[in-house]
C-alpha cells in the first residue's frame, strides 16, 4: 500500500465527527453512564470516561466509581463536575464520545499528518505499516530511495524509514522518528528510533510538522553507518548458555515485560543464534503476536537494545554528528 492510499481511509473515519465546546459544570451523568449535555445523551467511551474522570474528577477511575451503587457514584461524579471550571472539547461521532480533551488542546487530524507526509514524500512512498482508528494513528513507511546494503555477508537488506504517529483525541501526541528496519521472513527487526520529534498539541502548525518530517528524513539518512555498526556488534557478541538467565532479566527491567512475555520470548530465543542480535529478533518476533501500540512499542524497545548492556558493560554513546 502507498501513502495515498490512506487519504481515502482518514475521510471515512472523519464523517460525522464533531466537536462540542462545553463547560464542566454544565455536564452531568445519569444513572446509566450516558454523559448529559443540553438534553442530549452521549455514550463515552473508556479513554473518554479516564479523561473526564482524570481532570474534572477527583482524580479516581470509572472501575473504581463502579464498585460503588449507581446513586453513590453518579452523586460523586455529578457533584465534581458541577464545582469544576474547567472547560471540555467533546469529541463525538453520532451519540458515541470518543474522547474529551482541554479546549486549549490544539489537535491535529489524522488527515493533517497524511497530508504532511504526501507533501513532503510523494503519495507513491510504501506503507509497510499502518493503523487508523478514532483513538489512535500510526503510519510506518519507508523513505523513497532509503534501502541499503550493510556490506558483511549474510546482513541482508536494511530500509531507511520513518514512524509518524497521533491522536484526535489526546491519546497521544504527535510524533515523527526517523528509524531502521530489517525484513527477514516475517520477522521485521526495527532498530531503535534514534532521533524523535513530539508536537505537543498546542500552538504547533502544520508548517512546523512538515518540517519536523524534513529533520527526520535527514536523521535517518545519519543512521545507516551508525547502526551498521550496531548490527555488526550485536550479531558478533555472544551470550553463553549460563548467561542467557541474566539477559532476559535484563531484557525484561529494560523494557518493562510481565513474567509470562519474558519466558515466551526466552522460548523463542531457544531458536535464535545464542547473540545479542538472536535475542533482538526473538523479542520482535514475539511483538508480532501483540497488536496496536503494544506491537510499535516492543519493536522500538527491542532496537533500542542494541545500544544498551545486557550483560553488564558501558552502555554505547549516541552517533556523531
Amino acid at each position: 500500500m502507498k501513502l495515498s492510499g490512506l487519504v481515502k481511509i482518514v475521510e471515512q473515519n472523519d464523517e460525522g465527527k464533531e466537536d462540542i465546546e462545553v463547560k464542566s459544570a454544565a455536564l452531568r451523568v445519569n444513572e446509566t453512564g450516558d454523559l448529559v449535555f443540553e438534553g442530549r445523551e452521549f455514550k463515552p467511551n473508556d479513554w473518554a470516561w479516564f479523561t473526564l474522570l482524570h481532570k474534572s474528577s477527583r482524580g479516581t477511575t470509572k472501575r473504581y466509581l463502579f464498585r460503588h451503587p449507581p446513586r453513590q457514584w453518579v452523586e460523586m461524579v455529578n457533584f465534581d463536575l458541577a464545582h469544576s471550571s474547567q472547560d471540555w472539547v467533546l469529541r463525538t461521532r453520532g451519540e458515541e464520545i470518543l474522547g474529551v480533551v482541554s479546549r486549549n488542546y490544539r489537535k491535529f487530524d489524522n488527515r493533517e499528518v497524511v497530508e504532511a507526509l504526501i507533501s513532503n514524500l510523494g503519495g507513491s512512498t510504501p506503507i509497510h505499516r499502518y493503523h487508523l482508528d478514532d483513538r489512535f494513528c500510526y503510519i510506518r513507511a519507508l523513505f523513497p530511495g532509503g534501502d541499503f546494503q550493510i556490506e558483511e555477508e549474510g546482513e541482508g537488506l536494511y530500509h531507511v524509514g520513518f514512524t509518524a504517529y497521533n491522536s484526535e483525541v489526546g491519546f497521544r501526541s504527535l510524533g515523527i522518528a526517523a528509524f531502521l528496519f530489517k525484513q527477514s521472513c516475517q520477522n521485521d527487526a526495527q532498530l531503535a528510533p534514534h532521533t524523535r520529534m513530539v508536537f505537543r498539541h498546542s500552538g504547533h502548525s502544520f508548517q512546523e510538522m512538515s518540517s519536523g518530517l524534513q529533520q527526520a528524513i535527514y536523521e535517518g539518512t545519519r543512521l545507516k553507518v551508525y547502526y551498521s555498526n550496531l548490527v555488526r556488534m550485536a550479531a558478533q557478541e555472544m551470550i553463553e548458555e549460563g548467561s542467557v538467565k541474566e539477559a532476559l532479566g535484563t531484557v525484561k527491567k529494560l523494557l518493562r515485560l510481565s513474567q509470562k512475555r519474558t519466558e515466551a520470548i526466552g522460548e523463542l530465543y531457544a531458536g535464535e543464534p545464542r547473540t545479542k542480535m538472536g535475542l533482538v529478533n526473538a523479542i520482535t518476533h514475539f511483538a508480532h503476536r501483540l497488536r496496536g501500540t503494544d506491537r510499535y512499542l516492543l519493536e522500538s524497545g527491542a532496537g533500542s537494545l542494541l545500544e544498551k548492556p545486557i550483560l553488564g558493560g558501558e552502555m554505547i554513546p549516541g552517533y556523531a554528528a
